[in-house]
């Protein structure tokens, strides 16, 4: 963040206002009041370049300017002053610190920062005006609704989900998913049946969770492949999305067909052999296919999260930039945010692990501060690892997160002991989905890097693991890759393949006199 320390970097900021760029003369104004009115009284004189000597005055150093000018103008005959001209330099000074005074480096830089008094929090950046009409690929409008969903495929579906979730099920050949993962597949399916409705003409009545594995034609593959060419030729939808649809059909297809299998993954059955096979299609396709997402609207260098969690820790005051005194939801709402992402920037974890972070079961308490503690069933790779994983929370947020644990969240009384819930009226008290949380993160930072570099930008949860992999390869200690890739919970290779944004040039820079000698 560039916060102004002297006269002359606030005024070349307030240069590019919207308040100068609708009044010119004002900036005149402006400058000829400090110069006859008020400057006079921290040195200027004539012998003075006007701009050079405002390089030199710290902001720090001017104190009330109208109680300056004011004095200024009390010492001069009263017939030498134009009444006039008195009012348009007064209000060209009340415009200019009143703007001072909107700037979220205002109590930083005059140096009138004491912790009760939140910066500037509405800057105008909003994420949802940002995003307006955009497509949102994760969205579904043509799914099933719930009310369109027959009795007979809502049966399937419960099979299905008992099938896959249960603990022990002989006829699987596998372990179980998890509930979010099959969350995940039942709004996939819904999505194929909404297309065989709306699109296909079938009647609700008809649908059937077999249809997407084999239409009863010879080609048993053919309605699935022709919901693909729609989805990626009309829609736009990606390979990868296609890859998680033929998933959830693969699963569909070991449940109705696989219980005669008598091999290792239902290598006998044709149904699930013909999805397999269009699935080694997908993947071939996935690893030609560009990034989608737009890592320019998104990410931003670390020392710019670190002064965005600066700001977010200002938030946190009791009283707000106009000395009012805030609600206490807000200023609860302000903790929350500042120390979600405060753990997001220093340990880039998966966000269901701040979501499901509860004190007691995964978060506990130690000598030198916080420590998360997950077993196999509390991390994504867990269940493929069978390992649990540990990592401490940074120590500079220790006495912030004791305020949170002590003071803040005993406020909402929940049945459960999670660090982070829903602080909105209509779901007070509730755990995160994933949605939810990921947009409140992103809404947030969108303002807050909006209003500190005029450059709003929207990163995801999983995008502060790009950010802080991109700096540690760029910046940090090779010796602490390991430990890194741990806390994120990965390995180091696929930090480096899938996180890492460092630029082809940045890589190349390393290389420049390779051929001199060490």
């Amino acid at each position: 963040m560039l916060i102004p320390k002297t006269l002359f970097d606030a005024l070349s900021l307030f240069v590019e206002s919207e308040e100068v760029n609708k009044n010119p003369k004002l900036l005149c104004n402006l400058k000829t009041a400090l110069r006859k009115y008020v400057l006079p009284r921290y040195g200027l004189t004539n012998r003075h370049n006007f701009d050079s000597f405002i390089t030199t005055l710290e902001l720090k150093q001017l104190c009330d300017v109208q109680k300056q000018f004011q004095i200024t103008l009390s010492e001069l005959p009263e017939e030498s002053i134009n009444q006039g001209t008195v009012r348009n330099y007064r209000s060209a000074l009340n415009r200019f610190q009143a703007w001072m005074k909107s700037q979220s480096w205002y109590h930083e830089a005059l140096g009138t920062y004491d912790g009760k008094y939140a910066p500037r929090m509405k800057m105008g950046y909003h994420l949802h005006k940002h995003v307006k009409g955009r497509r949102q690929y994760s969205k579904q409008p043509y799914a099933l609704k719930e009310n369109e969903i027959s009795p007979h495929v809502q049966q399937q579906l419960n099979d299905l989900h008992r099938f896959l979730t249960s603990p022990l099920v002989s006829k699987r050949k596998g372990e179980a998913i998890r509930e979010i993962t099959w969350r995940n597949y039942r709004q996939l399916i819904l999505g194929f049946l909404g297309w065989l409705h709306r699109f296909e003409c079938r009647s609700l009545n008809d649908l059937d969770l077999r249809i997407m594995v084999s239409d009863g034609t010879d080609m048993p593959r053919d309605t699935l492949d022709r919901f693909f060419e729609w989805a990626v030729n009309e829609k736009g939808n990606g390979y990868k999305w296609t890859l998680q649809v033929g998933t959830a059909a693969l699963n569909i297809a070991k449940y109705f067909y696989g219980s005669k299998s008598k091999k290792p993954l239902f290598r006998d059955i044709e149904e699930v052999e013909n999805i397999r096979a269009k699935l080694n299609e997908m993947q071939i396709m996935v690893k030609k296919e560009p990034y989608r997402s737009n890592f320019e609207e998104k990410l931003l260098t670390f020392d710019q999260l670190i002064d965005c969690l600066d700001y977010l820790r200002r938030c946190t005051a009791p009283k707000d930039s106009y000395k009012g005194t805030r609600s206490e939801m807000a200023v609860m709402k302000s903790w929350q945010k500042y120390l979600i992402i405060s753990i997001l920037t220093y340990c880039p974890v998966r966000q269901r692990e701040l979501r499901e972070l509860e004190l007691g079961k995964t978060l506990f308490r130690v000598n030198n501060g916080y420590i998360v503690r997950l077993k196999p069933e509390d991390h994504k790779t867990g269940s493929k690892t069978g390992k649990g994983r540990e990592y401490p929370l940074p120590e500079l947020l220790t006495q912030d997160l004791e305020i949170w644990l002590n003071i803040w969240r005993p406020k909402v009384e929940t049945e459960n002991n999670l660090v982070f819930i829903r602080l909105d009226h209509m779901v007070m008290g509730q755990p995160w989905n994933a949605e939810k949380f990921g947009l409140m993160v992103k809404t947030a930072m969108f303002s807050v890097s909006g209003s500190l570099f005029n450059m709003p930008k929207c990163p995801t949860p999983h995008d502060f693991r790009r950010i802080a992999i991109t700096w540690h390869r760029q910046n940090g200690n090779p010796d602490q890759q390991e430990g890194l890739a741990e806390i994120m919970g990965h390995s180091v290779e696929v930090a480096n393949k899938v996180y890492d944004q460092t630029t082809s040039i940045e890589k190349t820079m390393k290389a420049q006199n390779w051929w001199q000698k060490i």
